[in-house]
């Protein structure tokens, strides 16, 4: 509810505006402006608010209002001319909710008016002595409101009118009235904030967690797809004992099975018999790796499902304000596991695989897909660190960033805090003849230089692994 004529006199009534200086503007809305105010009671803060509920102006004992993230026009134009300026005299328009400030800033004479009425012409005008706009918090064209035009209904303008039957709302006479419009509105502010914030975590609850779950049954899929590993291995140990039976250009062989009966093996009739046997053991490897890390990864993500679930479950049945913009706020991060290829964590969703020597990397290497991502630091020797492809989603920069660096963690070049890490896909990683078997040369590659942050590193492979 905005405040009515009488209740805008009372306020003024309650304020020392006159001779105080404005020593800072700040606008925190679209719609609103806090002054910072000295006068000879020390300093004090004005809160202006132009939205057409709750059009009002009181004096704030509890700042909490933070600055916009962008500075925008008008309140550039408050810092370059307002600030620093004498209040000479405030008048407020006969029985009107219109109130003018006339303003000395070294001699340079302007007028602040505020509009606080419920409607469109609520606004915040600055005008020279001759009521020539000089700017304005809400530019109206259709109503002469915009910068040069002169201010139809300026000082000199106001005449008396007959007086209006408002009455000034009920509140504790223990308290001032600006006070008591200070705790009023505050309340609602508290309760319309709780309510957009818990309408925010819900938003981001079921975005993140349908993430989550696409992912779960993208592993599942790929569990699905590479279970038969065994039967791999089984067939090249079959074909291995009977490569006198295979001869190229066969489409299919029939063996004897370990438990007596016959099965029959496909078999490509462009490979020889060596290399029909070769290419099972490597299909092999491959779902065997694709196996391990598709169950490993649903794993991990049935997990996270469940302590995200709890998490958000918990902060919007306590509706801590603090708990729940730290819940909106935070890093989407899951646990860490430690296996024999290296260390896998993940964050928004993506795992993060980092080998931490040339076994590792080498068996890194081995169970990458052609669109996993690969960094490496450029300058100094280290391990692998592959985020896994996820299917239909590019990779953020901030995952990029992440991964960037946990190679330069990784590597010979942690001291030194900052460097330039390859950026590539495993397809793009060329394999070359070295005492090193996981030597690779990245082409297509980019460079990314990042500063190692501890926080961050701490959040995603956890307090033990920083040393």
């Amino acid at each position: 509810m905005s405040l009515n004529c009488k209740e805008l006199e009372k306020v003024l009534e309650e304020l020392e505006l006159e001779g105080s200086r404005i020593q800072s503007s700040r606008q925190v809305s679209f719609h609103a402006l806090v002054l910072g105010l000295y006068s000879r009671q020390g300093p004090w803060s004005l809160y202006i608010e132009t939205a057409s509920q709750d059009a009002r102006i009181h004096s704030l004992k509890h700042d909490s209002y933070g600055k916009m993230d962008k500075l925008q026009r008008f309140a550039q134009f408050l810092r370059s001319n307002i600030d620093g300026s004498r209040i000479v005299k405030v008048l407020q328009k006969p029985d009107d909710r219109m109130l003018v400030m006339i303003l000395d800033n070294h001699d340079r004479q302007m007028r602040l008016y505020i509009r606080l009425y419920s409607g469109p012409g609520a606004n915040i005008i600055v005008t020279q002595d001759d009521d020539v706009i000089l700017d304005l918090l809400l530019r109206r064209p259709k109503r002469g409101e915009i910068t040069g035009q002169r201010l139809s209904d300026g000082l000199e303008t106001w005449t008396e009118r007959p007086s209006r039957s408002f009455e000034i709302r009920p509140y504790d006479q223990g308290q001032s009235f600006n006070d008591y419009l200070e705790s009023y509105y505050g309340e609602q502010r508290h309760d319309t904030f709780l309510s957009d914030l818990l309408a925010r975590i819900a938003e981001q609850r079921d975005k993140e967690l349908a993430e989550l779950k696409a992912s779960l049954a993208s592993a599942e899929k790929r569990q699905e797809s590479s279970k038969d590993w065994q039967r791999c291995k089984t067939y090249g140990d079959l074909l291995s004992s009977n490569i006198h039976l295979m001869k190229k250009g066969m489409l299919f062989v029939d063996v004897t099975d370990y438990d007596g009966s016959i099965v029959s093996i496909s078999l490509r009739p462009d490979l020889s018999p060596s290399q029909n046997i070769q290419a099972y053991y490597e299909r092999y490897n491959r779902d065997k790796g694709a196996y391990e890390d598709a169950t490993a990864h649903a794993q991990e993500l049935e997990r996270t499902i469940e302590r995200r679930t709890m998490a958000y479950e918990k902060a919007l049945e306590g509706q801590d304000i603090a708990s729940l913009k730290a819940l909106c706020q935070g890093p989407r991060t899951s646990a860490v596991q430690e296996t024999d290829s290296g260390v896998i964590c993940a964050s928004q969703g993506f795992t993060i695989l980092c080998g931490r020597n040339a076994t590792e990397n080498l068996k890194l290497l081995k169970k990458a897909k052609g669109n996993d991502h690969w960094f490496h630091s450029r300058d100094w020797p280290g391990g692998y660190v592959f985020v896994k492809a996820c299917r239909d989603k590019t990779l953020p920069l901030s995952i990029a960033m992440q991964a960037a660096m946990l190679a330069l963690w990784f590597s010979k070049g942690r001291a030194s805090g900052r460097g330039s890490v390859y950026w590539t896909q495993a397809k793009y990683l060329k394999r070359v003849k070295s005492d090193s078997p996981a030597l690779v040369i990245p082409t297509h590659e980019k460079n990314l230089d990042v500063k190692i942050d501890p926080e961050t590193v701490r959040t995603l492979l956890g307090e033990q692994r920083l040393n």
